[in-house]
């Protein structure tokens, strides 16, 4: 598919059509959210529950307003003023990047029941946990930077979007060594906590594969403009 240069223009205008400046207001909520959910890792793995559950509030919160921006971009591009294939481009970017929050909404959720029902993560687990979720959290923090200098140096965001993917690949090795040390862990001591501590790391690489995709659309927006 090839964009129109006359649409990229138009959508380069940010004072007058807005639409990327929504996109960037949608990923700053998107980050929000995975930073709430790192800072809730880390805090359930300092067992420092009342932190724990400011920053699921916080989490809950910034995937809510990251909903909202959505559809506000989504009302906007069903307008019909954009090229139909620039439309998909940029509708394929927020639904995506919305993913993301979705997930990390998704680790939360299931590190509350952890916390609710008073399990407590393995050490060895835990790191491998925080690992995953500072990776997570500097893909996020990248496709921030990448959506930022789009129109501008699309060069520089096809970097960033190299970067991510490469990120991605840590996590999921991180998440072998993690099933891992979860199997042996759950052979000893098999119990309901195996299952939520299995969801919690699939959502974790989820979250981080959802970053690869935004980060691949935001590659074939910038090959588009370079």
């Amino acid at each position: 598919m090839v964009m129109s240069v006359t649409t990229w223009i138009w959508i380069s205008e940010l004072k007058e059509r807005n639409i990327l400046q929504h996109s960037i207001n949608h990923i700053n909520f998107v980050v929000d959210t995975v930073k709430h959910m790192h800072n809730m890792i880390m805090a359930a793995l300092m067992k420092d529950l009342k932190r724990s559950m400011e920053y699921f509030k916080k989490a809950d919160e910034s995937e809510d307003k990251a909903d909202n921006v959505k559809r506000s971009i989504i009302e906007i591009l069903s307008s019909g003023t954009i090229h139909p294939v620039d439309r998909e481009y940029l509708l394929r970017l927020v639904l995506t990047a919305d993913d993301v929050a979705a997930y990390a909404k998704a680790v939360v959720r299931r590190l509350k029941i952890i916390l609710d029902l008073g399990y407590e993560i393995p050490a060895e687990l835990g790191e491998m946990i925080k690992q995953m979720s500072h990776k997570i959290l500097d893909s996020a923090a990248l496709l921030l930077e990448a959506i930022k200098i789009l129109t501008k140096d699309p060069k520089g965001s096809l970097k960033i979007a190299s970067d991510v993917e490469k990120l991605e690949e840590d996590v999921d090795n991180i998440r072998i060594n993690a099933l891992e040390i979860l199997f042996r862990y759950c052979r000893m001591e098999f119990g309901p906590h195996c299952m939520v501590f299995k969801e919690l790391i699939d959502h974790l690489e989820n979250t981080s594969d959802k970053c690869e995709d935004t980060a691949d659309i935001i590659r074939a927006i910038a090959i588009a403009l370079a």
